[in-house]
C-alpha cells in the first residue's frame, strides 16, 4: 500500500537511497543549488514565525528495495533501503549540505543521534559512489562526479559569502535541519524543514512511474498527493477496502464532471487549465476551513493577553489577525501543496489516536468533499443561480476568486431559495454600486458611479463591461421568466414572488417530467464560450475620427461604406439625401484621394448618421446608450465602420455561428421598444431608447438616488 506523508529532513537520516540506472544521475547546476540555499536561508531568518512553522520541499517518490536489488547493489545494508524514483536532485543536494556542515562544523556528532547521515548509491556510476562520500575532493571521472563536486563548491562559496555571520549561520542551518518538534534539542526560532515523502506500493512499476513523472517534467500534483491520502488503508479491513473503492470511483466521477467545459467556466473567472480540476474543491475547502482555524488562532492570541500593551481594541485585533495569518501560512505554506498539507495534518492527527480514527476521519472528510461538489452542482443546474453566481465570479478579482466562492457558499448555507436569490441580487447590487436618477427633463434616466455619470473612458471600461454582461444575463433571465409566466400564469412580480414562485422560476419542480420540460425551454448565457473570447466596449455609432491615414485604406473604407449603404437601399448615385456635387466628391475620391474629412461627412449624411458637435458629441456618443459588448476580433476588423456596415457584419457573423451576445444582436437589429424604424442609422432617439432599456432590465441591481423620480 502506498504511503504519503510529510517527513522532516531529520527523518531522512540513517537510511539508504538507491539511484537506479534508468535515471541520468545528478545534474543540478549553480542556479538550482543557490536558489535552494537562498530559499532555506530566507525562511530561517524570517522573524515572528508561527508555532510549528516549517519549510517544505517538493515530493520525493520512493519504493522499498526488493531483495535482489539489496543483494546486488546494497549488500552491506539490508534495512531502510529505498529506490529513488523521483527527487534525486533535491535528495543529493540536501545530502551535500549535510556533508558541508559535517566538514565545516563537526556536525556528525549531532547526526549520530539519528543514525548518522544517509547514504546514496548509484547503480552504474561506480565512481560517483566514492565521490558522493567525499564531494570536497574534486573528481571528473564521470558527469555525475563533476556535477556533485561543483555543487559542493557552490555550497562552500555560498556560506563563505556570508563572511562574519558564517558561524551563526552554520548553527542556524544545523538547527533548521535537525529540529524535532517532540525533542527540542536546537533553536526553535529557526523553524524546520519537511519533505513530501511518497512511498509507492511494492508492486508499482518504478520505470513507468519515473517515465510518467519526467516526460515533460511532470511533477506530482497536489490532487494526486491528496488522492493518495484519501485512498490509504492502514487496518486492511473489508470496510476500509470498500471505502477505498467508493472514494476512487466518486473521485473519477467528480473529476470528469469538473472537466466539462461549461461547468468549469461557470466556477472560474477564466478558463484557466489545471491538470486536476478536483483541486478546485480542495482549495475551496481549505480556504473555508482555514478561515475558521485562523479565527481560532486569533482568538487564542487575544486571550493570551500578550497584545494588551498595544492599547486600543482595534490595534489588538489588527495585530492578532496579522499574527494568526502568519502562523497559519507558516503551518501549511502558501504554495500549490498547501491544501495537501492541510489534509495530511488532519489525517496524521487522527492516526495518533488509532487506525480506526484515521479511517473515520477519511470518511468524514470525503463526505465534506461530496457536499461541496453537490453544492456547486446545485448552483450550476439551477438556471437563475447559474446566471447570478456566474456573473459574480466573472466580476471577482483574479487574486480573490476563491474568496468570492466562499462568500457565495456562506450566503447559500441555511437559506431558502427565495432568500438565496435575494442575497445574490443584493451581492451584485453591492458589487456594482451604481446609482439611478432621473434627468431634469424627465425624458430618460441616468446611472452614475461615485457621483459621476457612467460614460466611456479607460477608467470605466471594467464597470461598463460588467454592466453590459449583466444586461445580457438579466435579459435572458427575464425572457425565461416571461416564458414561464405564459406557461403557468404566475411570476408576474419579482418583489411579491412566493417561495413556490421561486421554485418554479428556478426550475425546481416537484415532478421530474415537468422539471425536464422547463429546463429544455431555458436559454442560458454561455460563460464557457464568452470566456474564450476577448471583449471590447464598442461604440454603436462610431465616436472617434476615422483612424485611417493611408489613402488605400481610406478608399477601401469608402468603397465598403457605399456598397453596404446600397445593400440597404441607399445608393449614393440616386439617393436624394446628398447633392450632385457631393456625389462627385465621392466618385472623385475613389479615383484620387483628396479631402477625407469631407468624404466622411458626406457618407454620414447619406447614412443619416448622428453627428452632433463638440462637447455634445462626446456626451451623447460616449454615453451608455451608444455602447455595446462585441467580440474584439470583429470590432477591430471593421475599424470605425458606419452603422449599416456594422449591422451587416454582425448579421453575417451570427449566421456563421459566431457567438454574438443577445443584447448586442438586439442593438444592431433594433429589436426593442422606442427605437426608430430604420436599418441604417443609430441616432439620438435610438441611444436614449437603448439606454432606458438597459436601465429597465437591470433596475433591480441599481440603488435609487435620493430625491430621484423613478416612478415611470
Amino acid at each position: 500500500m502506498s504511503e504519503l506523508k510529510l517527513k522532516s529532513l531529520r527523518d531522512l537520516l540513517g537510511k539508504n537511497y538507491f539511484i537506479p540506472s534508468y535515471q541520468r544521475g545528478y545534474r543540478w547546476e549553480k542556479r538550482q543549488v543557490v536558489d535552494l540555499l537562498d530559499d532555506l536561508y530566507s525562511f530561517i531568518i524570517k522573524k515572528n514565525k508561527g508555532e510549528g512553522s516549517f519549510y517544505c520541499l517538493q515530493p520525493i517518490v520512493l519504493k522499498k528495495c526488493d531483495e535482489e536489488t539489496k543483494k546486488s547493489f546494497l549488500p552491506d545494508f539490508q534495512e531502510n533501503c529505498y529506490e529513488v524514483i523521483d527527487g534525486q536532485q533535491r535528495l543529493t543536494t540536501i545530502y551535500l549540505l549535510f556533508k558541508y556542515l559535517i566538514n565545516e562544523n563537526n556536525f556528525s556528532s549531532k547526526l549520530s543521534n539519528y543514525g548518522g547521515l544517509y547514504n546514496i548509491f548509484y547503480q552504474t556510476v561506480h565512481g560517483s559512489n566514492e565521490c558522493i562520500e567525499r564531494p570536497e575532493k574534486e573528481k571528473r571521472d564521470t558527469p555525475n562526479d563533476y556535477y556533485i563536486t561543483q555543487a559542493y563548491k557552490e555550497i562552500e562559496k555560498w556560506f563563505r559569502g556570508r563572511g562574519e555571520v558564517k558561524g551563526d549561520l552554520l548553527e542556524a542551518f544545523e538547527s533548521f535541519l535537525l529540529y524535532d518538534a517532540n525533542k527540542t534539542i536546537v533553536k526553535k526560532t529557526c523553524g524546520y524543514a519537511q519533505i513530501i515523502w511518497y512511498e509507492v506500493d511494492k508492486d508499482v512499476d518504478p520505470i513507468k512511474t519515473f517515465t510518467r513523472l519526467n516526460i515533460g517534467k511532470i511533477p506530482l500534483r497536489n490532487a494526486e498527493l491528496i488522492k493518495a491520502l484519501f485512498l490509504q488503508n492502514r487496518n486492511k479491513s473489508n470496510s476500509a477496502d470498500i471505502q477505498q473503492i467508493y472514494i476512487a470511483k466518486e473521485w473519477d466521477q467528480i473529476e470528469a464532471s469538473l472537466q466539462e467545459k461549461r461547468f468549469w467556466a461557470f466556477l472560474n473567472k477564466d478558463l484557466k487549465e489545471i491538470p486536476n480540476h478536483i483541486d478546485f474543491i480542495f482549495n475551496v475547502i481549505f480556504a473555508v476551513e482555514g478561515k475558521k482555524e485562523e479565527q481560532a488562532i486569533k482568538d487564542n492570541i487575544i486571550k493570551s493577553g500578550k497584545l494588551e500593551g498595544l492599547g486600543s481594541t482595534k490595534k489588538i485585533n489588527k495585530e492578532a489577525e496579522k499574527q494568526a495569518k502568519q502562523a497559519f501560512n507558516d503551518k501549511y505554506g502558501v504554495d500549490e501543496y498547501a491544501s495537501f498539507r492541510f489534509f495530511s495534518t488532519k489525517f496524521e492527527d487522527a492516526l495518533k489516536k488509532n487506525e480506526d480514527a484515521l479511517m473515520q476521519c477519511i470518511k468524514n472528510e470525503w463526505e465534506t468533499v461530496l457536499e461541496y461538489y453537490a453544492t456547486f452542482l446545485d448552483w450550476f443546474n439551477n438556471p437563475l443561480w447559474y446566471h447570478y453566481i456566474g456573473f459574480l465570479i466573472y466580476c471577482s478579482d483574479p487574486k480573490k476568486e476563491t474568496e468570492q466562492i466562499i462568500k457565495i457558499y456562506n450566503l447559500y448555507k441555511n437559506s431558502t431559495k427565495k432568500e438565496f436569490r435575494q442575497k445574490l441580487i443584493d451581492e451584485i447590487k453591492e458589487r456594482l454600486d451604481i446609482r439611478l436618477k432621473t434627468e431634469g427633463d424627465g425624458r430618460s434616466e441616468l446611472i452614475n458611479s461615485a457621483g459621476e455619470p457612467i460614460v466611456y473612458s479607460d477608467q470605466n471600461r471594467t464597470l461598463l463591461r460588467q454592466i453590459l454582461v449583466l444586461y445580457n444575463i438579466e435579459h435572458i433571465i427575464q425572457k425565461n421568466k416571461q416564458y414561464l409566466f405564459e406557461k403557468n400564469g404566475d411570476l408576474d412580480d419579482d418583489e411579491n414572488d412566493t417561495e413556490e414562485d421561486c421554485e418554479l422560476m428556478d426550475c425546481e419542480n416537484d415532478t421530474e417530467e415537468t422539471d425536464y420540460d422547463l429546463r429544455k425551454s431555458y436559454v442560458i448565457f454561455p460563460f464557457d464560450i464568452f470566456k474564450e473570447k476577448r471583449w471590447d466596449i464598442e461604440h454603436i455609432d462610431s465616436f472617434t475620427t476615422n483612424p485611417f491615414t493611408a489613402d488605400k485604406q481610406r478608399q477601401k473604407w469608402l468603397e465598403t461604406a457605399l456598397n453596404d449603404l446600397k445593400y440597404y437601399g441607399k445608393d449614393y448615385k440616386t439617393y436624394g439625401a446628398i447633392t450632385d456635387k457631393e456625389r462627385k466628391v465621392l466618385e472623385d475620391y475613389l479615383i484620387k484621394p483628396t479631402n477625407f474629412e469631407e468624404v466622411t461627412w458626406i457618407v454620414s449624411k447619406l447614412a443619416s448618421e448622428y453627428r452632433p458637435e463638440g462637447e455634445l458629441e462626446k456626451e451623447i456618443k460616449n454615453s451608455l446608450g451608444n455602447l455595446t459588448l462585441l467580440n474584439a476580433r470583429i470590432n477591430r476588423s471593421y475599424q470605425n465602420a458606419i452603422f449599416p456596415s456594422k449591422r451587416k457584419r454582425i448579421t453575417k457573423e451570427d449566421a456563421s455561428g459566431e457567438f454574438i451576445p443577445i443584447c448586442t444582436k438586439n442593438v444592431f437589429l433594433k429589436n426593442f421598444d422606442g427605437v426608430t424604424n430604420t436599418n441604417i442609422e443609430w441616432n439620438e432617439q435610438d441611444m436614449r431608447a437603448y439606454q432606458n432599456n438597459i436601465i429597465k432590465v437591470i433596475s433591480k441591481f441599481l440603488t435609487k438616488e435620493e430625491g430621484g423620480n423613478n416612478d415611470k
